[in-house]
């Protein structure tokens, strides 16, 4: 387990506040559902032989597993449902409702933050790229963001839209309905990965084996099957195939909305992983944030 404590807060509210994501100012420490002293006792007070590294915003500190049972308890199957709703309807704000096209190209879990009420809110703008009026692609010779996480076309080729957006999003449905990680995928199971594991349970019928064991029973098997079938739509290895995040929302919000079958994953590049995902060999992994707003950041531990 780990978490992340963020130094930049200033420069990351301005962004977040621009693009109306976080700005909950009436929040205090208080109202964290893990306060100041659980953590400084998690991590020794803080202590360097607890760090781990450092990332753009601040330090990575290992911490004591005293957190994962509250956390997995509070993301119940409708509070997951939500947080996926309200990650659809903010990159939706991003790639069409905003005055400037925002394309996030790291959209991954430990980049959103839950309040307090579990709303989520997209977070990290540091790879974030801004669209011309008319433009709806965009290449580079550097490519950035997670393993796990990246369309094909941007690994492959530097090329990145609303597309390669929405296939992130594909894979972080699935990591919230499983509580598994596409890029540490646990070794129980006999598939490769997160999107053949999704990919069998959708094939055979039994979307709710797909469901993190610990909200199973209290799932909706109606909405499980419809986020599979979304996530699996996002992760067509064709952009062009991808649903819009428009029809996402859509398909989100109205449970009569028609949906097309999706196709079977090519993992070619999915199951691509660094050295530095695998910063840890335990298999539960909790990452929160704490930033000027009181928000942490999503997880999905096993």
């Amino acid at each position: 387990m780990c978490f992340i404590m963020k130094r930049k807060v200033e420069k990351q509210r301005t962004i977040l506040m621009q693009h109306g994501f976080a700005g909950d100012e009436d929040l205090t420490l208080e109202s964290l559902q893990y306060d100041l002293t659980l953590l400084q006792s998690a991590t020794n007070n803080f202590s360097n032989e607890n760090k781990l590294g450092e990332g753009g915003f601040g330090i990575v500190y290992k911490v004591l597993p005293l957190i994962h049972p509250e956390m997995s308890k509070q993301l119940s199957w409708k509070r997951r449902y939500n947080i996926i709703e309200g990650i659809a309807r903010g990159m939706l704000y991003l790639h069409e409702d905003s005055r400037l096209k925002i394309i996030h190209r790291d959209l991954k879990a430990s980049n959103i933050l839950l309040d307090t009420y579990m709303n989520p809110k997209v977070s990290d703008f540091g790879t974030a790229r801004i669209f011309g009026v008319d433009q709806t692609k965009g290449n580079t010779k550097r490519v950035v963001g997670t393993f796990g996480y990246m369309a094909p076309e941007y690994v492959l080729y530097g090329r990145f839209s609303t597309k390669s957006d929405v296939y992130s999003f594909g894979i972080l449905v699935l990591e919230i309905i499983s509580g598994e990680k596409n890029y540490d995928f646990s070794e129980e199971y006999d598939e490769s990965n997160l999107l053949s594991f999704a990919w069998k349970h959708w094939r055979n019928g039994t979307p709710l084996e797909f469901v993190d064991a610990c909200i199973r029973e209290q799932s909706s098997s109606e909405e499980v099957t419809r986020c599979m079938q979304i996530g699996l739509l996002c992760v067509h290895q064709d952009a062009n195939e991808r649903p819009l995040m428009s029809t996402i929302v859509l398909m989100l919000s109205s449970l009569s909305a028609s949906m097309p079958l999706p196709k079977e994953p090519n993992n070619t590049t999915n199951s691509a992983v660094t050295s530095e995902n695998n910063h840890s060999s335990t298999d539960s992994l909790l990452r929160f944030s704490i930033v000027e707003d009181d928000s942490v950041s999503l997880s999905m531990p096993r």
